[in-house]
């Protein structure tokens, strides 16, 4: 994880959450504190902790679809439709300070 601590002090990650399998882990109303990335670059997911109970979440700016999956690997996740964000485990957020 490439440590990027917020400075404010309330949480300012917002999840989009679409469809049940992501309100199983939060809430659309839940906010976290942002505390890294995944990875080192900008398009590896935020990692943030949820307010209130500190439930640690990877997060996406946009959906991922088919084509962030690696070739070997998409036929385990054929049913991944790249016209619907919520057939993957990661959430997409809005961060508009980052």
């Amino acid at each position: 994880m490439t440590p990027h601590l917020q400075t404010e002090p309330a949480p300012v990650l917002v999840p989009t959450v679409a469809g049940p399998d992501k309100r199983r882990l939060v809430a659309p109303d839940e906010r976290l504190y942002r505390l890294g990335r995944w990875g080192g670059h900008e398009g590896t997911p935020w990692m943030g902790a949820v307010a209130g109970d500190g439930r640690v979440l990877a997060t996406s700016e946009n959906p991922a679809t088919a084509e962030d999956i690696h070739p070997d690997l998409r036929e385990h996740y054929r049913g991944l439709r790249a016209d619907d964000p919520t057939s993957l485990w990661r959430s997409t957020v809005t961060d508009p300070g980052c």
